[in-house]
């Protein structure tokens, strides 16, 4: 599995706890600070405002305020935040456009996949 080679903090928002805390354990074992946790887009504007992390891991789908909620609200305070869309939507079923986005990766999670993603993401940013 590729570690984390960069200082990476992130926020990670998905109104699944289960899901949310195994997510949470595997950033933490890959080397990524995780700053907070939230259940909503409200939740993940107002802890991207009080933490500036490295990355966002958003999920789409949630209750009250979905994910496209906090997208456009942390892109309007943010616009060149790092927005990874975690959804077990297809294609065809996004309400993202592809330059909402950072990045997607699809649930089930793939940790290694994951990880690739983040190193780019983070070789392309130094």
């Amino acid at each position: 599995m590729a570690k984390i080679v960069y200082d990476v903090t992130c926020i990670v928002i998905d109104d699944d706890i289960d899901l949310r805390d195994i997510f949470v354990e595997l950033l933490g074992i890959n080397n990524v600070t995780v700053l907070g946790t939230g259940i909503n887009g409200h939740e993940a504007f107002e802890l991207y405002k009080k933490f500036n992390p490295t990355i966002v891991f958003l999920d789409e789908f949630m209750p009250d305020f979905d994910g496209r909620y906090g997208m456009e609200k942390i892109r309007k305070y943010s616009p060149h935040a790092n927005i990874i869309l975690v959804t077990s939507a297809t294609k065809n079923e996004l309400k993202f456009h592809k330059d909402d986005i950072t990045a997607m990766i699809e649930k089930p999670i793939q940790m290694d996949q994951l990880m690739a993603i983040v190193n780019k993401m983070m070789s392309l940013h130094s």
